[in-house]
């Protein structure tokens, strides 16, 4: 079976213990009985194992994930995905989790990655129903003012939502204001906790979403008179004494009195539990076990006991909704709300689970509350990422190839959706190359360069659009793309357009946002011109030639289009100006090869460099394009469009094959990039076989590359046990140099990350034959290996 972390691992441990007994456990701290039938481990270790081949793999039959939603943890979420691609397909999987919704996509692509049929059990009824409340008491008349907002049903009570927003609004209206400080905490605290002892809801969950204030939480309580506040018998105290420090006697005596052994002793004596990362490993497994036993009343934890050990109460209650994110504040996501929720209510002995949200000093808005109780769980996403370490691993043998690497990025969870609908992109190309099929061929005489004339088009038209919006406001300002000038622009059905420029249109900072013109039209159209706004990106250039302002009036063409009333009037107006316009256009290819325009750099004095250079570019471009001998074809602008379309077609053609190879995939461009820096740095060969830094770094689940380099090129043989710990523990100890006060279960865990990373380190020491090194290593691992540090319960 394997858990996501190693508190759940130990938890399920015992609870497999007790009705089985070929029962074993494999964390990263410890091992016991490993032969066994039945194994419970991290999903780090099963990969690791998975890597390393294990004899364990080969006779693996079935593989039990508990809260495989973990799959979204941004961090660790990639090792489950390796996981479920790298197991045998003979062996079954079995997935289980409460906050999975797009539950369908994922057993698709499982059952895809693992060639077997998935099978999808669900259920929306829970064994224990929620019902969930909002808690507004103050004092020992409010004490049970606790009023349900959603039935057991999901049902929001609106006229119950309004009384608590009455209640809240009363005792702003009596007091002026709620008082923010501990004294007013701890009433409201000490009311709750008499509520729910009065109406039989204990124990009880105190979800605090962070650290301090769990612990500032605790102090509020304990701050209460045991004679007033009294949560279990002295039977029940004397059974906590004797359990606790049955388990605290094997430390020293110097560690049984630090402070938070002292604190927490005192807490458990009273029924109150704590439960956070910054709590020692020992005391919060003796927490989890005398909470399971029913001896702790309240239990003060963050989210991360939701999140790991499955150990229900019959009440849960959220000091806030508000939750730090490490960037900003926001309300809990509805997967966080139902993981922590969903420890309310005990199957078999409770009817349904109370779940109350704490209103201190505001009732959170109803929109917040039901997006957050009735909301959808965050769906599952591939969080596949590459490392040195998994590339290392993959081609530990030198029959690996780059197809073998294509088809294990090709099953990440991340592709699947690309995969899935490459049967729908395949038929779109066969369609397509239909379609281009029947296009007829160019037979024209004068077109044998029309192709390549089509691509230096393109080309010219990413030029044009980088620079021609300068030169229309530079042209403007100077008076040079004023009403009656005549443009080419890039048409519908022409690319090389000529066109009368009938209005500029500005914004309001006199910045040109289009410009209204009159072109010719097509030989179908019944007008013979028409009337359109055209983008400043889409004129190829500015010629000398113009209608005099006198010899037409623009409003009038304009008007014409627009129904006005004297429409004959317009129209005849209208009809001249385009005989007017006609004479100046006789040539098809006028507007091409017409070199009579404005030089931006000259007329419009464009000197600043970097637009320089970009127009130096387009004009160089726009030159080109009167080499082809195309141009002189008398249907150049037929053949022109016939032909830039079937380009376009192909061009849609490679795309969707290119969507369909192996090229497309997301992570191989990085792959090559990170082979590249392994063949240069010597862990692979140019076979991609393994050297001897690439069987180090397989060891290495971290900074593999830089322990590696460290390793091979001698920086800790010298060191003695003591330095090499103080060295290595620049991976481990981050978290404890990123933070001012640290709490000392928080210091536990980076040492005893840094046991974990001398054991690495141990076996690389052992790969590079490297005995005096190995025997160093060895004994610094011992040196931290001690006292509470490293204290199991027994």
């Amino acid at each position: 079976m394997c858990t996501p972390i190693k508190a759940l691992s130990n938890q399920k441990y015992r609870d497999f213990k007790k009705e089985f007994s070929d029962v074993g456990l494999l964390t990263g701290d410890v091992q016991i009985d490993s032969d066994s039938k039945c194994l419970v481990m991290t999903t780090e270790i099963l990969l690791q194992m998975l890597y390393n081949r294990s004899e364990v793999i080969s006779n693996l039959e079935f593989v039990v994930f508990d809260e495989c939603h973990y799959v979204n943890d941004p961090e660790r979420g990639h090792v489950w995905e390796e996981v479920f691609i790298l197991l045998p397909q003979t062996c079954s999987l079995v997935l289980l989790s409460a906050t999975v919704p797009n539950v369908v996509q994922f057993a698709d692509w499982l059952g895809r990655t693992r060639k077997k049929k998935t099978y999808v059990v669900s259920t929306r009824k829970r064994p224990v129903p929620l019902r969930h409340y909002l808690y507004v008491g103050r004092d020992k008349k409010s004490q049970h003012d606790r009023h349900m907002i959603v039935d057991e049903n999901g049902v929001f009570i609106n006229d119950n939502y309004k009384m608590c927003e009455e209640l809240i609004d009363g005792y702003k209206q009596k007091f002026g204001y709620i008082k923010r400080c501990p004294q007013t905490e701890r009433q409201i605290y000490l009311n709750l906790i008499r509520h729910l002892q009065e109406k039989d809801k204990l124990p009880a969950i105190l979800f605090t979403l962070s650290r301090n204030r769990c612990d500032s939480n605790l102090e509020n309580l304990m701050a209460i008179s045991s004679d007033s506040f009294q949560l279990i018998s002295k039977a029940e105290e004397s059974r906590i004494h004797s359990f606790v420090w049955h388990h605290l006697r094997q430390l020293k005596s110097c560690d049984q009195k630090l402070p938070q052994i002292v604190r927490t002793v005192e807490m458990l004596k009273r029924g109150l539990g704590v439960h956070h990362s910054g709590v020692l490993p020992i005391l919060k497994e003796l927490t989890e076990i005398l909470f399971s036993d029913g001896l702790i009343k309240v239990l003060v934890a963050t989210e991360t006991f939701a999140m790991g050990v499955n150990m229900p109460a019959r009440t849960v209650v959220f000091d806030s909704i508000d939750k730090h994110d490490g960037h900003n504040w926001r309300d809990l996501l509805p997967s966080e709300y139902i993981q922590m929720a969903g420890r309310a209510g005990r199957r078999g002995k409770d009817a349904n689970g109370t779940v109350i949200i704490l209103c201190k000093y505001d009732i959170p808005d109803s929109p917040r509350l039901t997006r957050m109780i009735q909301g959808c769980a965050t769906q599952l996403v591939s969080q596949f990422r590459l490392t040195y370490h998994m590339i290392c691993n993959i081609h530990k043998t030198s029959q690996t190839d780059e197809t073998d690497i294509e088809k294990f990025l090709e099953r990440s969870f991340g592709e699947h959706n690309r995969l899935k609908q490459s049967q729908d992109v395949n038929k779109e190309l066969q369609s397509l190359r239909q379609q281009i099929e029947t296009l007829p061929a160019n037979d024209c005489n004068h077109c044998s360069d029309l192709e390549n004339f089509c691509l230096t088009f393109e080309e010219y038209v990413q030029c044009l659009r980088a620079v021609m919006p300068t030169i229309c406001q530079r042209a403007l300002e100077k008076g040079r793309l004023n009403i009656g000038r005549i443009v080419v622009v890039i048409g519908a059905e022409n690319p090389f357009e000529s066109a009368l420029i009938v209005r500029v249109n500005k914004d309001r900072h006199n910045n040109i946002t289009a410009l209204t013109v009159l072109s010719l039209a097509p030989n179908n159209a019944t007008n013979g011109f028409q009337l359109r706004d055209v983008a400043v990106d889409c004129v190829h250039k500015i010629l000398n030639k113009q209608l005099k302002n006198k010899s037409f009036d623009p409003k009038v063409i304009i008007d014409e289009n627009e129904n006005v009333k004297n429409k004959y009037k317009a129209k005849e107006e209208t009809l001249r100006v385009v005989d007017m316009f006609r004479d100046l256009c006789l040539d098809t290819n006028y507007s091409l090869l017409n070199t009579d325009s404005i030089d931006p750099k000259t007329n419009l004095q464009i000197k600043e460099l970097d637009l320089v250079d970009k127009i130096n570019k387009y004009i160089t471009f726009g030159t080109k394009l009167l080499t082809f001998e195309c141009i002189k074809c008398s249907d150049f602008v037929l053949h022109f469009c016939k032909t830039n379309h079937k380009i376009t077609l192909r061009k849609q053609e490679i795309d969707l094959e290119f969507k369909l190879s192996s090229q497309s995939l997301q992570f191989l461009p990085e792959y090559k990039t990170r082979i590249e820096v392994l063949q240069t740095m010597l862990y692979l060969n140019q076979h991609l076989v393994l050297e001897l830094k690439g069987r180090i770094a397989c060891l290495m689940a971290e900074h593999e590359l830089l322990l590696t380099e460290m390793l091979t090129n001698n920086v800790i043989s010298d060191l003695t046990p003591q330095q090499i710990a103080a060295l290595l523990s620049c991976f481990s100890f981050a978290e404890v140099l990123d933070k001012t006060s640290v709490q000392e279960g928080i210091i536990v865990r980076c040492i005893q990350r840094l046991d974990e990373l001398l054991k690495f380190v141990k076996m690389a020491a052992n790969k590079m034959g490297n005995k005096e090194l190995e025997d160093k290593i060895e004994l610094a691992s011992k040196a931290i290996r001690r006292d509470i540090v490293f204290c199991q319960n027994k």
